[in-house]
Order: structure tokens, then sequence, then C-alpha cells
């Protein structure tokens, strides 16, 4: 740092920080509202309100992909049925290989980069850093 400025600089520093970490507790706090308000608006709609509202979220339908804990219970039996821990894609692979199995040609993993190539015993690489260039 310059040093006649250093007093001011650090002075700007700090208040920039000041700044940012207001601005992260001001838009958790609006995300926290805006959840708030959604549900009032869920609850007004299920006691049959059929006012016009500002701002109203449009709601869609949602789609069931798992029953209740269905999906928790089966990534835990995955995981306590394997030797290793296990990725996301793997867990998926094997949902999808249990619904409905695929072919030999459907089934092998397209290699597209190094990290594939490398298989499962580099997964420490690719935590660290390695093999992000999908």
């Amino acid at each position: 740092m310059s040093e006649p400025y250093a007093l001011a600089i650090s002075g700007l520093l700090k208040r920039r920080q000041e700044l940012q970490d207001e601005a992260a507790t001001m838009r958790e706090r609006m995300a926290s509202v805006q959840t708030d308000v959604e549900a009032i608006d869920r609850v007004l709609d299920s006691l049959g309100y059929q006012g016009k509202l500002e701002n109203r979220t449009a709601r869609s339908e949602r789609i069931v992909l798992f029953y209740r804990n269905k999906l928790r219970s089966f990534i835990l039996k995955e995981l306590r049925g394997s030797e290793r821990p296990l990725s996301t894609r793997e867990l998926a692979e094997a949902h999808l290989w249990r619904r409905r199995p695929l072919s030999a040609r459907q089934a092998a993993p397209e290699r597209c980069c190094e990290a594939h190539e490398q298989g499962p015993a580099d997964d420490a690489g690719w935590q660290a850093g390695r093999g992000r260039g999908l």
C-alpha cells in the first residue's frame, strides 16, 4: 500500500467488508420473508380465498418422484451395502438400473473427460479439484 493512503485504504476495505456482510444478511432475510409470504398464499388458497393478491407467485403442480422416505431409505441401503463411498451419479445409476435394466450398450458410460477414464479410484483427485473439465 502507498504510505500516505494506508489508513484510508484500510478503512475503505473494512467498510467494504461490512457492507458485503450486511448485504448477505439482507439477502437471507429477504429469502426468509418470501418463503413466509408463499406459505401464507398457500394457506389462503386452502381456505378458499379468491381475491387478488399483488406479487402472487404462480403455483405449479408438485411432481412426486419418490414417496415419503423412499429416497432416503434407498440411499441409506446403498451406502450401507457398499464397501466404499458412492457418488451421486453412482447412486442414480443404481436406482435407474433397478427400475429398468439397460442394455449393455446403454449401460456403458461415455468417456467424456480424463477423470472418467481414471475411474473411481481417482475420487480423491476429483474432490481435490482435478477433473472438472466437464
